[in-house]
């Protein structure tokens, strides 16, 4: 209170608090920006929250590289340098978006309708400076499952129309063919055709790709490639992302029957 009276300009004054032109803290305005701040943090917490979510040892839902084993120790030490991505031959492997989250942003993915896999390459794996790519030999590359191949009936040209076509079959690169054809009579419009229909051999199936890539229907392709539990993973369980169980239901009535753990596992 000396202040006041101490000071030589006169510049300080005490006046009771009802001589105040306003409240120096209105209650209703607090409540209101308080409401309009816990909306807002709600709303942000809805969009941002499923994208801030840590990725575990779960399959993400994606196709990650050749030779992946553990998506923890993948996301940990890849760098997201993406020289797998500029060295990949088909331009098959491009980074990855928000499909699994924050954390998962920017690591490459194989995307088999625009590339595959190419069953003489490692180079990925080659270039990979931080090891999140195993450095596997072409002999031990080539045996590395990145997925299982599925047909879609309700879209293959065998299956649908009962015309012929074979491109799937013929670019399987695997010695023994996962892909096989087989005889098949196949009733459209009332009228019974007899065409040779692709199926997948499961146990032969690496996932690399080429048949997604290369099938010849418009759009999403008749035959396509889901990711493959890892080993010592669990199946998918990431709320956040387009998972590898959503996809196997929302292609339910289309695709062949779901594919078993045991024909994904690396051998």
């Amino acid at each position: 209170m000396e202040c006041g009276t101490e000071c030589p300009e006169n510049a300080i004054r005490y006046s009771p608090a009802s001589e105040r032109d306003e409240p120096l803290l209105d209650p209703k305005r607090n409540v209101a920006l308080t409401r309009r701040g816990l909306f807002a943090g709600t709303i942000a917490g809805f969009v941002i929250g499923p994208l801030l979510k840590p990725s575990s040892d779960e399959n993400p839902g994606v196709i990650r590289p050749p030779g992946v084993a553990s998506e923890r120790e993948f996301l940990s030490r890849c760098i997201r340098c993406a020289e797998c991505v500029r060295v990949c031959p088909s331009a098959g492997l491009r980074p990855t978006g928000f499909e699994t989250g924050l954390s998962g942003l920017w690591a490459p993915r194989l995307v088999p309708r625009t590339g595959y896999c190419e069953y003489t390459c490692n180079d990925c794996g080659k270039v990979c400076p931080t090891g999140a790519i195993p450095n596997l030999s072409l002999v031990e590359k080539q045996k590395a499952v990145l997925g299982l191949a599925r047909i879609d009936k309700h879209r293959c040209i065998p299956w649908h129309e009962g015309e012929p076509c074979v491109v799937c079959e013929e670019f399987c690169p695997t010695p023994t063919k996962a892909i096989k054809l087989s005889h098949e009579k196949i009733t459209v419009k009332g009228t019974v055709k007899a065409v040779r229909a692709p199926k997948v051999v499961e146990k032969d199936c690496i996932g690399c790709g080429i048949c997604e890539t290369m099938c010849p229907v418009d759009g999403p392709a008749a035959i396509r490639i889901f990711p493959s539990p890892h080993p010592s993973e669990k199946p998918v369980r990431h709320e956040s992302a387009r998972s590898t169980a959503a996809a196997h239901r929302d292609f339910r009535t289309g695709f062949d029957h779901q594919p078993p753990a045991s024909a994904c596992k690396i051998s």
